[in-house]
Formats: C-alpha cells, structure tokens, sequence
C-alpha cells in the first residue's frame, strides 16, 4: 500500500518523496547504496551520471526511483569526441534518464580543469 499524504492542490510546489513511497521503501534508499543521490536530492545538489554509453549527465536532480530512474533539470550532457579530441557537451534542460544506462553517479561534482 502506498502512503499520501494529503497535497494541497493549490500549492506549485513538486511532491517530495516522502509523500508517495512506502515508508520501507523509503528507508531503503535512505539507508543504502542510494543514500547519497537521495541526499543530493533533498539538498538540491548537482550529481554526474555516467552512462552506458560513454557520456557524462551532470544537471539537479529532482527525482529517483529504486529503479535509478531519475528526472533530470537544467542538464547538460558531456562526451570526448575522438575525431577532434575535444570534450563537448550540449545544454539538455529536463530530462528523464533510464536507470539501465547508469553505469555510475557522483552527487556534488566539482567541475573540470581545462
């Protein structure tokens, strides 16, 4: 059974997790390997991802699931492209990213050295 509490529907305000998820559901990702994302998620902070595919999300996480579903704002995705050598990246703003392409994630990144 899923736990709501009640939301006032004037509010603009997203929903935070504790108001939707199962009370063990929530202690085992406040408790485990999740741990950290969740805290960055409550914090607001940035977290990279790396994916699958050899390229690096880094953007505020605003929800995750147990699956590593999570819902990306202000993201900007990062590869190196081999013919040019150069390290690029493009501007993605919201996104939802499957958590079968994570691979890894760092909460609180610091940015590169160029």
């Amino acid at each position: 059974m899923t736990i709501f509490r009640g939301m006032d529907t004037t509010q603009q305000k997203d929903p935070a997790p504790e108001d939707y998820m199962e009370e063990s559901e929530l202690a085992m990702l406040q408790h485990g390997p999740m741990a950290p994302l969740v805290k960055a998620v409550r914090d607001q902070e940035r977290i990279l991802v790396a994916l699958r595919n050899n390229r690096k999300v880094v953007g505020f996480v605003r929800a995750i699931d147990r699956h590593w579903n999570m819902i990306f704002e202000s993201a900007v995705e990062i590869w190196f492209d081999s013919a040019t050598r150069q390290r690029k990246s493009r501007k993605l703003g919201r996104v939802f990213l499957r958590g079968d392409n994570v691979v890894c994630a760092c909460p609180n990144p610091t940015p590169p050295d160029d």
